[in-house]
């Protein structure tokens, strides 16, 4: 099977570690027999796997054959591989990887490329560590491609890749005729939620990049919250039934919404509305405006927003979320100490060379930026460091309280919201009514806790400290007492890891959606 290749030869290689996987192709790292040189080879799977993706990978196939809207083949991975191949060969080695060569493998086929170390800006994002520099270079890096006279066509956080100095641009899509035969369908392999007219607009990819970088607002939910204008609505007329959740969900970033005012707030503002082609009135209502006509504009309207601002990943909210109150304490005079030159990169393992971002890698070892004062949260850096008893990989927050270092701001939340069963049958409890805040009785209330945490594993020698994120419901009513596993219980207190939030995260907000859309109902028996 082509997912469990690892011992296999393949030219003058053998194939060690699965490293990526898409429905159509699988990545394994492979190194030279006698001189361990590593190479990427990426080899076409034997059918479509429309699973392999994670949930926001959407392939626009399978979307196509959902609504029946669109007349489209099916697609050979092979076929498609080989059309990768020729257009990475014309696009040159400096924006993509360098490609080797394509050889036949198994019955299919197997591209042998240039391996490269580092992280996805998706990875990066997770981090929240986004340095503007590497916006800078991915805005260079696309208008050297439209120069070319190319599109990339699938451009996501996935497919952007950070290593060293370079940000690569990885597995590019298609749309066109893959078979050069009469006849042949048109073909579109890309991913609808960020081109949502299944056309290949590179811009509008990398501003819904931008408004998820700096907002954390992703458009994959069909929920109309605002207005949109007339000359929007007709656009989206056009390709409604192709993609119908963008449809609705375009509103999220409307006049008066919530994701409106996370756009009004972002730093990049300008250039996410312009990339789109969006504005919104005085009235707040969403509509058609200026478009960028190509990406010189907008890389110099980055440049100039970003020689003085930071941007602020989804890690954290940005800085006019917060609430008004928290105070601001003096600023400290220190700064994270100079790395030694002998230090070596936590993610790597490579020398630092002095430097603040690992020069082979590229990840920062600076603790993310505070959403209200812009300056690290920790004056701790991410190392590897030797201990008498071994070794150790040390993170910027070993030693964090969970408050910024530099302002005091605790990342930590206790709010109230109007959820749950109402209150009928407490509302003579004065003492509950008072910790809940409870103006009408007949609508329900909790109170949720927010928090970081932090688990400890020891196995023998080996002390394993996983970040984790505390969540603490309490709520005004219970439901069905007695009946584990069943309704609302009056208290529970929930404890996961960063990767099992995300999990949960991409489900909800992609194939469960339907879940968050259900409504309250009720009956009367008497």
């Amino acid at each position: 099977m082509i997912d469990d290749l690892c011992g296999a030869p393949i030219d003058d290689y053998i194939l060690q570690d699965k490293v990526g996987e898409g429905s159509f192709s699988v990545v394994y790292l492979g190194v030279k027999r006698h001189t361990d040189e590593p190479r990427a080879f990426k080899i076409a799977r034997n059918e479509v796997n429309q699973t392999a993706s994670s949930t926001h990978q959407v392939w626009t196939q399978a979307l196509m054959d959902a609504t029946g809207v669109i007349v489209s083949a099916p697609v050979n991975p092979s076929v498609f591989l080989r059309k990768q191949f020729q257009y990475l060969q014309e696009a040159g080695p400096s924006l993509f990887p360098r490609v080797d060569g394509l050889v036949e493998f198994r019955g299919g086929a197997a591209m042998q490329m240039e391996f490269l170390e580092g992280l996805s800006l998706r990875e990066l994002m997770l981090r929240s560590e986004v340095p503007d520099d590497v916006l800078l270079r991915l805005a260079r890096t696309l208008a050297e491609l439209e120069q070319r006279g190319l599109e990339h066509g699938d451009l996501k956080p996935e497919n952007i890749f950070v290593t060293g100095e370079r940000v690569v641009l990885l597995d590019p899509g298609f749309f066109g005729q893959l078979l050069l035969t009469p006849g042949a369908s048109y073909v579109r392999v890309t991913t609808p939620e960020y081109y949502p007219s299944l056309e290949p607009q590179d811009i509008t990819a990398l501003g819904l990049i931008l408004l998820e970088l700096t907002t954390g607002v992703r458009l994959t939910r069909g929920v109309k919250e605002g207005q949109v204008g007339p000359g929007l609505a007709a656009q989206l007329e056009e390709f409604h039934m192709g993609n119908n959740y963008f449809f609705d969900s375009i509103s999220q970033i409307s006049g008066g919404t919530r994701g409106g005012e996370l756009l009004a707030a972002s730093p990049l503002q300008p250039v996410i509305s312009k990339a789109l082609g969006l504005e919104c009135s005085a009235a707040g209502t969403l509509d058609l405006g200026y478009k960028y006509p190509g990406f010189a504009a907008l890389e110099s309207d980055l440049q100039e927003l970003l020689g003085s601002r930071h941007v602020v990943s989804p890690g954290v909210s940005p800085a006019d979320r917060l609430p008004a109150n928290i105070p601001l304490p003096p600023h400290s005079q220190t700064r994270p100490e100079a790395i030694p030159l002998e230090a070596v990169c936590y993610h790597c393992g490579k020398p630092l060379n002095g430097k603040n971002a690992c020069p082979h890698c590229g990840v920062s070892c600076v603790a993310p930026l505070c959403p209200r004062c812009g300056k690290p949260v920790s004056h701790t850096l991410d190392h590897k460091e030797s201990f008498a008893e071994g070794n150790g990989r040390v993170a910027w927050n070993s030693d964090w309280d969970g408050r910024c270092v530099e302002c005091g701001l605790e990342f930590a939340s206790t709010i109230r919201i109007r959820t749950g069963h109402h209150t009928f049958f407490v509302r003579g409890d004065a003492e509950l009514q008072e910790e809940f805040q409870l103006n009408n009785t007949l609508e329900g209330q909790s109170i949720l806790q927010i928090r970081g945490t932090e688990s400890v594993y020891a196995d023998c020698d080996d002390w394993e400290y996983l970040p984790a994120i505390e969540v603490r419901v309490r709520r005004a009513v219970a439901a069905n007492a007695g009946k584990e596993g069943e309704g609302l219980t009056k208290e529970v207190c929930v404890t996961m890891t960063l990767e099992e939030w995300n999990t949960v995260f991409e489900q909800l907000l992609g194939p469960l959606g339907v879940l968050v859309q259900r409504r309250k109902w009720s009956r009367d028996t008497t």
